[in-house]
């Protein structure tokens, strides 16, 4: 396959000759300078960190911390906040089920979650019994009022994102950390599609766990999932899944982890840490501001232009602030139609299919839909290149 370098706000990225690509609420383009990253932590370090005083395992713990230092200046956090694991179910499984809830605690979420937040806290309650409260799609025109009505004495947890990945809604996380605060709920914030995007500021008001997959809006590798533990959580917080480097000592009777608040278990994905520390970087240095402002413009456009497009219906939330995702279904074309047809046409690449959000299709009344997410390598000639096409293809079948 021929490939093309594309810069972008002055970033080098590698796309597939002529590709257009708008599936970044599923996965990000990697940076060429955080490829050439990769490569080069593989040809000089490669160690297993804490298990050693070796060359290989010393350059390796080196670069592991200095990313590590350099995620934390992003977030403006202590280095000691943040965990790296290799998925955000398992920062939801280790953190639902370490933070022991009692037997009567419930968990408020919401319907237009995604499988990778509503699965593990479905599996949790079949560990310990406790019981999930949903809010609606009808619940986001007012989520700070309705989520407060949500809460009862026996909520415990409320897991969200800050950006649904179905109809791109976002919330005001800052609000709803103080309600968290003030009704002593623990919030626990995925951010996998806000980061990247805009600014993340978590020095004053935050949630009590961030969660985030590197390889989303971060443009990092995959298997580079991250949290970030606030507001001295870690004092009740007791991970399941232990192992590895990060275990001190151990005896007959129990181990001692390295660190209070580290929950790293087993062989990290060093390479990929680093290389997500590259993309952060770069992304901080275009500045999170134009990235948002230069979204926001795509975003206008492409619903401007896709209101024209016969036989399309955007799934459209009034009263809600927006982020750069947007979907669409059609009366008279199957989404995974459209989407197999912009590619073979103009090499187009847009999400066709449930979204893995079941609850949202019902919440919806759909099975399947179209979604494009953008990201700040996308440009507006893309953004009329796919509305175009897609009239195109509309005309043709009427």
């Amino acid at each position: 396959m021929r490939m093309k370098v594309s810069n972008r706000f002055g970033i080098d990225f590698y796309f597939p000759h002529d590709e257009i690509f708008f599936d970044s609420a599923s996965i990000g383009r990697i940076p060429v300078a955080t490829l050439e990253k990769l490569i080069d932590f593989y040809k000089h370090c490669g160690g297993s960190i804490g298990k050693g005083i070796n060359q290989p395992t010393l350059c390796s713990a080196k670069h592991i911390e200095e990313s590590r230092n350099s995620i934390a200046n992003f977030f403006k956090i202590g280095k000691k906040q943040i965990s790296f694991m290799p998925s955000r179910e398992t920062i939801l499984i280790n953190s639902l089920l370490g933070l022991n809830l009692p037997k009567n605690g419930r968990i408020i979420t919401s319907t237009i979650e995604e499988h990778a937040i509503l699965a593990p806290i479905m599996r949790s309650r079949e560990f310990n019994g406790t019981e999930i409260d949903y809010l609606y799609l009808k619940d986001e025109q007012d989520f700070e009022t309705n989520f407060q009505e949500k809460i009862c004495n026996e909520t415990k947890i409320a897991v969200f994102s800050a950006l649904t990945i179905g109809n791109g809604i976002k919330r005001d996380w800052q609000k709803i950390a103080k309600i968290c605060q003030d009704s002593s709920v623990v919030f626990m914030l995925d951010i996998s599609n806000t980061v990247g995007h805009e600014p993340l500021d978590f020095s004053t008001i935050s949630p009590d766990i961030v969660l985030s997959s590197g390889a989303i809006g971060a443009l990092g590798p995959q298997g580079t999932s991250f949290q970030i533990l606030m507001n001295g959580i870690e004092e009740n917080y007791n991970p399941v899944i232990v192992g590895g480097g990060p275990i001190n000592s151990i005896d007959e009777k129990g181990y001692n982890l390295t660190s209070k608040n580290r929950y790293e278990s087993g062989i990290l994905n060093q390479a990929g840490i680093v290389g997500l520390a590259k993309s952060l970087e770069l992304l901080s240095e275009v500045g999170l501001e134009k990235i948002k402002k230069h979204e926001q413009s795509l975003r206008k456009l492409l619903t401007k232009n896709l209101k024209d497009v016969p036989h399309i219906k955007l799934l459209d939330t009034d009263g809600v602030e927006k982020g750069p995702i947007v979907s669409f279904s059609s009366e008279i074309l199957e989404p995974h139609d459209i989407a197999i047809i912009l590619e073979d046409l103009k090499n187009v690449v847009v999400r066709s299919g449930a979204l893995c959000s079941h609850l949202f299709m019902k919440d919806i009344d759909q099975n399947t839909i179209v979604r494009v997410s953008t990201h700040l390598y996308n440009t507006e000639e893309e953004v009329k290149t796919l509305t175009e096409t897609l009239n195109s293809i509309m005309e043709e079948i009427k």
